[in-house]
């Protein structure tokens, strides 16, 4: 009993670490056997670099949790993902063909201190359908292909927001194109034109980039996890929450990201992921008011699990059937499984191919 309410306080203490907390006694005295495991899971769902970023104060008692090669090569990988976008999205700018940077690519630049601190897998692009034909012609003729996306299913891709991988050259770069900032049933009320309206220009290397407004990245980061079904893959999107939360000056609007999401249909999402950031030690005033009302009964079993993953940093992987079980009874409304089941049970007839038609 005594080992798991040890491992409970530094779990919690690690997790309020990251929203922004001073370092608690838990974490100045804490086991180092216990310490180690979750730090290495934090790395392993998001990278060496951001983990050793976001539990900084940590690293001053235990100097020695990730050795300076691997910080050196996790910086080094960042540094190349964030030149190879650089690179790139230069000649889309003088091809004059207008994205917006999503995900990573923008949360890197506009909520840390460094960009180089979050890495980027690919890179995503939010760009209006009637540009998509010209921007594939121009990447193509640079050598960017399509690749089909491993794990696709049987009934093709499922996004009605995104393509398959437009991979660059060298096979190591990547953007993920976006006609939607993101799927059903978000861009019912977040559409790409709104987007657009409110994206600002920001400096990155050499380049300016669009990115989305604040609110509109809190809220793309939100659904994301939450299309996730806060899972492992949610990790990296709510601790962009998170950084982005505790930036001196940082002011969301949540009354009007929860209008547009009961416009849209996916409240229970948005309220789930606010939810969750005040069980992971959001202090109150950064999440909005009215929203810290607890679930009960099957909700409340569910939700429970989710924090428990996040506060072990996912141990152990969650089977499909939980995750399922998670969509359905606490993230989606039934109009949304619904739709998602029907675009299945269409897509066994005509598989979604998933490239874009040009």
């Amino acid at each position: 009993m005594g080992d798991a309410t040890e491992t409970l306080k530094i779990q919690t203490a690690l997790w309020r670490l990251i929203a922004g907390a001073s370092p608690s006694d838990a974490l100045h005295h804490a086991d180092r056997d216990i310490v180690v495991p979750l730090v290495q899971r934090l790395a392993k769902r998001t990278s060496i670099g951001l983990a050793s970023w976001v539990l900084a104060p940590l690293f001053e008692t235990f100097p020695d949790l990730v050795s300076e090669q691997s910080r050196a090569r996790s910086h080094q990988r960042h540094r190349f993902m964030q030149a190879s976008a650089v690179k790139w999205l230069g000649p889309i700018a003088d091809a004059g063909i207008d994205v917006v940077c999503l995900k990573g690519m923008a949360t890197k630049y506009c909520f840390y201190p460094d960009p180089l601190i979050r890495g980027l897998g690919d890179v995503d692009l939010l760009v209006h359908a009637d540009d998509v034909p010209g921007l594939v012609k121009h990447l193509r003729s640079a050598g960017f292909r399509f690749k089909r996306s491993r794990g696709t299913p049987r009934w093709g891709l499922s996004s009605e927001a995104s393509f398959h991988p437009f991979v660059a050259p060298d096979g190591a770069f990547s953007f993920d194109l976006h006609i939607h900032p993101d799927d059903y049933p978000v861009f019912q009320s977040l559409t790409t034109q709104d987007v657009f309206a409110k994206s600002v220009d920001i400096a990155a290397g050499e380049i300016q980039i669009k990115v989305p407004s604040f609110d509109h990245l809190i809220l793309i980061a939100l659904t994301n996890a939450a299309r996730d079904k806060f899972g492992p893959l949610s990790v990296g999107a709510m601790i962009d929450v998170m950084v982005g939360l505790a930036r001196p000056g940082a002011n969301c609007d949540w009354g009007g990201l929860m209008a547009l999401a009961e416009s849209g249909g996916y409240a229970r999402a948005l309220t789930a992921g606010v939810h969750l950031l005040a069980a992971l030690g959001v202090p109150q005033g950064r999440w909005p008011d009215g929203a810290s009302h607890e679930y009960s009964g099957f909700q409340r079993v569910v939700f429970d699990g989710v924090v428990r993953d996040y506060l072990n940093m996912f141990e152990t992987e969650p089977s499909k059937n939980s995750l399922q079980v998670r969509d359905i009874g606490l993230i989606s409304a039934p109009s949304v499984v619904v739709h998602r089941n029907l675009r299945r049970i269409r897509g066994m007839i005509k598989p979604w191919s998933g490239l874009p038609k040009v």
